[in-house]
């Protein structure tokens, strides 16, 4: 499996839980950058190890896919509350603001 995209309403209808969560780097600016940057990343393999905290070069799974998207700005504007090596899906909202929470698994 590999880094794609998918449509919003293919993505909701297989997810247990959605949480939407802006990054607290978005800006008007820093989100046209991170949209590029993401983009660049398609095709790279999908990172399974990250999900249980282990880095895996040159792949990615959602959340180090947001967080690298941002790279730039995180780089300039670092958080007080640092970023461990690897960001576990579940803990991406203490970085940013939780904008829609689904609240129930399926």
């Amino acid at each position: 499996m590999e880094v794609h995209i998918t449509k919003l309403k293919d993505f909701l209808a297989k997810s247990q839980r959605v949480m939407a969560i802006v990054p607290m780097w978005a800006n008007e600016q820093t989100r046209i950058t991170a949209v590029k940057r993401a983009r660049s990343k398609i095709g790279l393999n999908y990172n399974y190890t990250g999900l249980i905290g282990l880095d895996t070069p040159n792949s990615f799974y959602c959340t180090q896919l947001a967080i690298d998207a941002y790279k730039d700005a995180i780089d300039v504007n670092p958080p007080e509350n640092p970023l461990p090596h690897v960001v576990k899906p579940g803990q991406m909202y203490h970085w940013g603001r939780i904008i829609y929470d689904s609240g129930v698994l399926k």
